[in-house]
């Protein structure tokens, strides 16, 4: 999904026009299986590293 609030101004940007835009992703199952294993969203080493250059904080991220 691609949003955009144009009643709130971007904050991480230099221009003063700018609106918020964000770009969402959703992941769901469809079905239960039995077999196979889940894998991880992020490994730990990879988390640290984009934690540590984001400018948005990443709490939400499990």
């Amino acid at each position: 999904m691609y949003l955009i609030d144009a009643s709130r101004p971007e904050n991480f940007t230099t221009d003063p026009a700018d609106v918020r835009e964000m770009m969402i992703q959703l992941w769901y199952p469809i079905e239960t299986v039995d077999e196979g294993t889940r894998a991880e969203y992020m490994d730990y080493p990879t988390f640290q590293w984009l934690k540590g250059r984001s400018p948005i904080p990443l709490v939400t991220i499990p």
